[in-house]
């Protein structure tokens, strides 16, 4: 007989880190997670300007495109997008920021977070 600890959160000790998502079990995957966003000027300039933390890929990619006047596709991975959609959220909230660039951005991020889809398309 096997006996697992169970910590304060209620997840399994075992490393295997489940939740429950609509009825249905699955394994959090969060850092595996790949996401293209795909960013206008205006917005990847807003993540910049705002110096909000995202990995060192994703800041190298921005970087890149910086002087681009196009539509370019950034990849995230499932954990920068969660992180970055809460600091949009906190930098709006707790930071009473009212940069518009940043407000849209917070409900996109959170859209992504929640679809990963980063697509134009979905949201505009």
């Amino acid at each position: 007989m096997t006996v697992l600890s169970v910590r304060a959160n209620n997840a399994p000790s075992d490393g295997s880190a489940r939740r429950r998502f609509g009825g249905r079990e699955r394994v959090d995957c969060m850092e595996r997670r790949v996401i293209k966003v795909e960013l206008l000027p205006h917005e990847r300039a807003a993540i910049l300007r705002a110096n909000f933390y995202v990995g060192d890929e994703v800041q190298d990619q921005l970087e890149a495109h910086a002087s681009s006047s196009n539509v370019e596709t950034i990849i995230f991975s499932g954990a920068d997008v969660y992180l970055l959609a809460g600091d949009l959220n906190h930098a709006i909230v707790k930071r009473g920021c009212r940069d518009e660039d940043i407000i849209n951005l917070c409900d996109r991020f959170d859209y992504i977070n929640d679809t990963s889809d980063g697509s134009l398309d979905r949201w505009y």
